[in-house]
């Protein structure tokens, strides 16, 4: 039922290829490299730059102080980078020391499909190429990814990883995390004192419905996961917040946006009593460190 549910709220596209991987693929627990080369949203390689320059961008118009993320020279670690080694890449071709990435779904042939190269990283090159200057041909760039990138297709709460980092990124990933204040806490233990970090939070119902919120808060959390599945895990900005201040970090959250329009449900009183109408409808938000003076 959860399923179908869910298949009814996607669109056609996106529920003929999750049919057909369903189908025909031999291991679903893994990226299907045919289901990526054949998304538009995957192969659109401009949202490297424009997902990370437009974060900057918040955070500088209430942080003036934030210089942006610096990558030459540092070990970078990004929480569930996807299909396609998320900002992987632009670290590399920006001089990181290494990336690392702990994704449990990640493809260990993404590097080696000639489709992808061809359609996506070859792509990608270019337009970093084009926005930073030409600091490595796209051999050079693909053998460097080879050498400098690691990922672990494990939770990184158990992943083996080792060291300190000196950034670390997520893009709406750590909504789907369970334990949240465990793998916060692992998180606080490999990075460095100085750590300069952004997470982007998705606290919407990640449905495809009209409002990001529709079906949560009519209902205790309980009833909500239980009728939809534990995708989510349904920290609101006062749980993260709380979540990262107990193990450590010193952060700033950046609201992105809010969503009220088109809800129209009741509000159960497990969710009134706990939080503001401002915490309930705030769509996405970014976690920021360290705020006060230069990241870099």
């Amino acid at each position: 039922m959860q399923m179908l549910q869910r298949l009814y709220e996607l669109p056609p596209k996106d529920v003929v290829r999750k049919i057909r991987r369903r189908l025909l693929s031999t291991d679903r627990s893994v990226f299907d490299l045919e289901e990526i080369a054949s998304s538009a949203k995957h192969l659109r390689f401009q949202r490297v730059y424009d997902f990370l320059s437009r974060y900057e961008a918040i955070i500088s118009r209430t942080h003036p102080e934030w210089q942006g993320v610096q990558f030459k020279g540092r070990r970078v670690l990004e929480i569930g980078c996807g299909p396609l080694l998320g900002w992987g890449p632009m670290a590399i071709f920006l001089g990181a020391d290494c990336y690392v990435s702990a994704e449990p779904f990640f493809n260990e042939n993404v590097l080696n499909d000639p489709t992808l190269m061809e359609r996506y990283f070859l792509g990608l090159h270019k337009d970093l190429a084009a926005i930073y200057g030409p600091r490595m041909l796209f051999d050079e760039f693909c053998e460097a990814m080879r050498q400098r990138v690691e990922i672990h297709r494990q939770e990184l709460l158990v992943a083996p990883i080792q060291g300190l980092f000196d950034v670390v990124l997520s893009n709406s990933c750590l909504e789907h995390v369970f334990p949240l204040e465990a793998t916060l806490a692992r998180l606080k233990h490999v990075s460095s004192p100085d750590c300069c970090f952004i997470h982007l939070v998705d606290f919407g119902n990640h449905r495809g419905t009209r409002n990001p919120f529709s079906g949560i808060y009519s209902v205790e959390p309980e009833i909500y996961l239980e009728k939809f599945g534990g995708e989510i895990n349904l920290a609101r900005a006062p749980d993260v917040e709380r979540a990262f201040r107990e193990v450590g970090f010193e952060f700033a959250l950046v609201p992105y946006y809010e969503f009220r329009e088109f809800y129209d449900e009741p509000i159960n009183t497990f969710w009134r009593e706990r939080y503001s109408d401002e915490e309930l409808f705030l769509k996405t938000g970014l976690i920021v460190g360290p705020v006060g003076q230069s990241p870099a």
